[in-house]
């Protein structure tokens, strides 16, 4: 049997001598009749769920929209793949060998912040060891970041990975440990610095840098603290009239 009169039978009874109608919600398995689409349900829903959600995605954001969709379905507890863009190509969610062009600790980017979004904002702090491997692995290798970060294609990656950096500041800043604080201080403004370029270059939309502003508010408010707790206070009127600028 072919593709072709695979998919040109009933869904139900396997009928391929009648006129077939589509499953009107997602348009992919075809029946003969009313009854057998109400017979095969059961098993169909699920399937009809998930292309369902993909086409209506897709159709109004194309590639983008296939990414949201698949999101979405993840959330609701559907057991999808998902898809990453990245300057390497696609990367998948189940992939365990990180693709040539990529920074060898990319994956640390997933674990992160699976540990960041399955805690509530009290108890981010219990992530701390997968948000310092992900910050000991961009100071490590700071050349392959650097190149990583500084690509648009990976623009979404860098917001994940400026999410996790302040999380481990705000954790460091917490237990007030000074010298690991400021390390991850300067990662963190490093990192922030290729986002503002890319962000330029890439023309985003104003939400990506109302949030990328209110990190630098916070980076730069939580600088002072730290200049209050070292007596360091060389930098300090700079991040005071950023402060105001920023007011």
């Amino acid at each position: 049997m072919t593709k072709s009169d695979e998919e040109d039978k009933c869904g139900n009874c396997g009928a391929t001598d009648v006129k077939l109608m589509n499953c009107t919600r997602c348009r992919s398995d075809k029946y003969c009749s009313k009854e057998c689409q109400r017979a095969a349900w059961p098993k169909h829903k699920q399937v009809c769920k998930i292309i369902s959600r993909v086409n209506k995605e897709t159709a109004s954001g194309g590639p983008q929209g296939l990414f949201r969709a698949l999101e979405k379905l993840n959330q609701g507890g559907q057991k999808i793949v998902s898809l990453q863009m990245t300057s390497a190509g696609m990367v998948s969610s189940t992939d365990t060998v990180v693709p040539p062009g990529l920074p060898s600790g990319f994956f640390l980017i997933r674990e992160a912040m699976s540990e960041y979004n399955r805690r509530t904002e009290e108890k981010r702090m219990f992530g701390e060891a997968s948000y310092k491997a992900l910050l000991d692995s961009i100071h490590t290798d700071e050349v392959e970041w650097a190149r990583f970060f500084s690509h648009p294609a990976n623009q979404e990656h860098t917001g994940e990975v400026i999410i996790i950096l302040h999380a481990l500041v705000q954790v460091y800043e917490g237990r007030n440990s000074t010298e690991e604080w400021g390390h991850a201080l300067d990662v963190l403004d490093n990192v922030m610095d290729h986002m503002d370029g890319v962000l330029r270059m890439s023309r985003a939309g104003e939400e990506y840098f109302r949030a990328q502003e209110n990190f630098h508010r916070s980076a730069n408010a939580s600088r002072l603290d730290l200049n209050d707790k070292t007596g360091n206070h060389a930098d300090s009127p700079r991040l005071l009239k950023a402060l105001c600028r920023h007011e």
